[in-house]
């Protein structure tokens, strides 16, 4: 987020924040990989080393599961810790878990306008912004760049349903500042909305049609001051 409090629209580009939450995970390990081949694994700025490595989270289900399932006696208490801290967004060792959607919806002015591409539904979304726009809606399937692909492993993509509970439970507020995005979306209208939900239904059901949390969400002005 770069933009100057008097721009004409926010643009947020969103998913499922449990399938977000899954991307990201793999995304970080992919690209830790990376870095261990070209010799960079003592790297004083390897904060992803600490999930991925010294708590050995080898998967998401793995994570979700000797991470966050309270009385779990599978991992360390400084690694339960380290792994609820990175999904809240308060401790920077997964840069796309640290910079979530509560931190960049603070980050707009409180009337700022929104526009949303869903990642479930890219051309639609695109073309009603570029309508929104005054442009042209002639985005189509086969324009949708594929980046950071790269083939996965069962044990990548499978979360129990254990695992689905405990990550949502801790995403909790980070679904309902997705939900909020949607709804503030001048681009998404109500049915469309509905449909959001329902897909959100199916990953997170208990979350997707609640509108509060067990735990308060967090205060993360410091954060966002910091950033800025």
């Amino acid at each position: 987020h770069d933009c100057s409090d008097e721009v004409a629209y926010n643009l947020f580009v969103v998913r499922d924040p449990l399938a977000r939450a899954l991307s990201a995970f793999n995304y970080g390990k992919q690209k830790l990989l990376e870095k261990q081949a070209k010799g960079w694994s003592r790297d004083k700025g390897f904060k992803d080393k600490e999930i991925y490595v010294d708590c050995a989270f080898f998967s998401l289900n793995d994570f979700a599961e000797r991470g966050l399932v309270k009385g779990s006696h599978n991992a360390t208490k400084e690694c339960q810790s380290r792994a609820k801290n990175a999904l809240l967004g308060t401790e920077n060792n997964l840069v796309h878990w640290y910079y979530n959607y509560q931190f960049y919806y603070e980050s707009m002015p409180p009337n700022a306008n929104i526009v949303v591409i869903r990642n479930e539904h890219i051309v639609d979304d695109w073309n009603s912004v570029e309508t929104l726009l005054g442009g042209d809606a002639d985005f189509t399937k086969e324009m949708v760049p594929v980046n950071n692909a790269h083939e996965k492993k069962p044990e990548e993509v499978y979360l129990s349903d254990t695992a689905k509970v405990v990550l949502c439970e801790t995403l909790c507020n980070e679904i309902q500042v997705y939900k909020s995005i949607l709804k503030r979306a001048q681009n998404i209208n109500q049915e469309q909305y509905i449909e959001s939900m329902e897909e959100l239904r199916t990953s997170c059901p208990k979350e997707a049609v609640e509108e509060s949390c067990a735990d308060a969400k967090l205060d993360i002005r410091e954060k966002v001051d910091g950033c800025y």
